[in-house]
């Protein structure tokens, strides 16, 4: 098969499938390269859209080494008969670190003890999955609101399944672990933010746009959330003059979530045997 790389694919994944395909690797496709192309592994910041797609006639499965598909029009891959895949259960224990990393920062700053505080989960996918038995081995109280995850679902993982007004309310720190769609894009306003519980720390290693960064900033000058950790921002990465940037109570990071040698690893091969095999590595977050 013919394999179209744009960036990057760990060593790893491409030794399964060199000698099943023929790959070509680039910062920036050519017409002829994705004339060709039968499979496209992107990274997070190529975006897959119709007029990509009317360039690759031949073009049946895109991958994603990796969570976040919000780059990727589905509906247009779908209505071509496009497979997507990609592989969040592959970085979500790396995720996980980074936001338990934040959590410790954040919290110690403030003098703040995480052993009987509430930590709520945005999303129960992978990385909030992953998350949970970190936190809980703090002594931590596990919240989690999901609308894909039934509430013995959700139990059975070791959280409590709670309305999101409940979780805005209930939680000293609200991890966000959910994909950017329709319906999150900005979805943490201002008015969302002063809904959360006074002294309560913001965690954010899902998706950019998920918090409207210029609320986020006016509400941190407010104190309400008291303090906010980053891996991911709107526009990437954030330019100079970002209202976020010289706050003392943010902690920001340059969307490192997934950047360890292992997550790396662990994504291209999960990947690579997906491809070999011819079906998803996983349609979850």
């Amino acid at each position: 098969m013919k394999v179209l790389v744009v960036g990057s694919l760990h060593p790893e994944g491409l030794a399964l499938l060199q000698d099943s395909a023929d790959i070509t690797q680039t910062p920036s496709p050519s017409d002829a390269d994705l004339a060709d192309a039968e499979v496209l592994v992107i990274r997070s910041d190529f975006r897959v859209d119709e007029t990509l797609l009317a360039r690759a006639p031949r073009l049946r499965t895109v991958g994603r080494p990796g969570s976040g598909l919000d780059r990727v029009d589905l509906d247009a891959c779908h209505r071509r008969g496009i497979d997507v895949l990609s592989t969040p259960e592959a970085v979500a224990p790396a995720v996980a670190e980074l936001a338990l990393g934040m959590m410790l920062l954040l919290s110690r700053r403030l003098g703040m003890a995480l052993q009987g505080r509430v930590l709520g989960l945005f999303g129960f996918g992978h990385a909030g999955r992953a998350l949970a038995p970190k936190a809980a081995a703090f002594g931590m109280r596990i919240l989690a609101h999901d609308p894909y995850w039934t509430d013995a679902e959700i139990r059975q993982r070791g959280a409590q399944p709670v309305a999101f007004e409940d979780l805005l309310a209930g939680s000293d720190v609200l991890s966000l672990h959910a994909p950017l769609t329709a319906k999150t894009l900005n979805l943490f306003d201002g008015k969302v933010l002063a809904r959360m519980k006074p002294g309560a720390l913001l965690l954010n290693c899902a998706r950019g746009g998920i918090v409207n960064e210029t609320a986020l900033a006016a509400a941190l000058k407010a104190g309400r959330p008291a303090a906010a950790a980053l891996d991911v921002f709107a526009q990437e990465p954030p330019q100079a003059g970002h209202p976020l940037l010289g706050l003392a109570n943010v902690l920001l990071t340059p969307h490192i979530g997934a950047a360890t040698a292992e997550a790396q690893a662990r994504s291209a091969r999960a990947l690579a045997l997906a491809l070999l095999a011819g079906k998803p590595a996983s349609r979850g977050l």
